[in-house]
């Protein structure tokens, strides 16, 4: 009988142990990431709707929807130089369900602008890939159609007011920094919370100069409402090879872009995974490729590769924060 009770009281101490033990399984993100997606998945735009990254995003997503097996939203959330979207995402759970079309703007480049932030800007997040590197444009009003850099660098120095310059993001601040370095001139940089409004401002003559992405510019530029002046990064780009580089007449000014795909800090690996391996396959089909091919040059990282990336590309924009002489906030 001895044996018996002793028997039971075992089995009975086993049970108490595993039903935890069962529990802490059901719970652990191996379960959760095996049952992903469960529901829809949104992505954060940090930039207006309608702006180049919110459309190509929304192109991916119905690419991703079969996929996933789930309905994929967008959402924009623009403001801060892109931070308020970054900020919303480092804050999200870490589930997969919450995802950011990230740039260097809030991340790499993120700490040269402001002194404080609310979020950190490169540990907050998981990489999933960056996909392309690429430049901005400057344009101006159609009346500067066929203008050289040279002249243009002349009209801003005989009348800086009439050519500011804006621009919606911290490419845009940095490009206008080292122009005014380069060139010595002294015109204004106006700030915007999107690229519509600053093109609306360029169209009504608010505006001299802005600093556009390519996708944005090109259907302005060939219907005859805007010119184009220069690319921002050191060379030409395929999508428009009659445009110059900027640091064709400003040796040393040039400066460029990233995008990417992240997800909050600790989502579990095998949802990376996934969400990878979907999006760079609709990042590769035929629309979104067109999209990022018009503006940039497509890259596919892995998740480390992206990660490692984004802690490297930190340093050097302190330094070319240095070298335009532009101070955090």
């Amino acid at each position: 009988m001895n044996t018996i009770a002793n028997r039971l009281i075992a089995l009975a101490a086993v049970a108490t142990v595993a039903v935890p033990m069962v529990a802490m399984i059901i719970n652990s993100p191996a379960a959760h990431a095996q049952q992903y997606p469960s529901k829809p998945v949104r992505f954060i735009i940090p930039y207006g709707a309608g702006t180049s990254p919110d459309l190509l995003t929304r192109l991916v997503g119905k690419e991703l929807e079969p996929k996933l097996g789930q309905t994929v939203l967008v959402e924009a959330r623009p403001g801060s130089a892109a931070m308020l979207g970054h900020a919303y995402v480092a804050k999200a759970a870490p589930d997969g369900y919450t995802l950011l079309l990230g740039a260097n703007s809030g991340t790499s480049a993120a700490r040269g602008v402001y002194k404080s932030l609310p979020y950190d800007p490169v540990n907050d997040f998981s990489g999933i890939t960056i996909f392309t590197e690429g430049s901005l444009i400057l344009v101006a009003g159609p009346e500067e159609k066929g203008l050289t850099i040279a002249q243009l660098i002349n009209k801003i120095r005989a009348n800086p007011a009439k050519y500011s310059m804006g621009g919606p993001n911290v490419t845009a601040l940095v490009f206008h920094k080292l122009i005014v370095n380069a060139a010595k001139v002294d015109n204004t940089y106006v700030p915007y919370k999107d690229s519509g409004q600053m093109v609306t401002d360029l169209l009504g003559g608010r505006l001299g100069l802005a600093v556009h992405t390519m996708t944005g510019s090109i259907p302005l530029i060939s219907a005859g409402k805007i010119a184009p002046v220069a690319v921002t990064v050191a060379t030409r780009m395929p999508s428009m090879p009659d445009v110059p580089a900027m640091a064709e007449a400003l040796p040393g000014v040039s400066v460029g872009f990233w995008l990417g795909y992240f997800a909050p800090a600790k989502t579990p690996r095998p949802i990376i995974d996934l969400l990878h391996r979907h999006i760079i396959a609709a990042l590769k089909s035929p629309g979104p490729l067109k999209h990022v091919e018009t503006g940039g040059r497509p890259q596919y990282m892995t998740p480390e590769e992206t990660d490692a990336f984004v802690r490297k590309d930190e340093a050097r924009w302190m330094e070319m924060y240095r070298a335009a002489g532009v101070e955090p906030e």
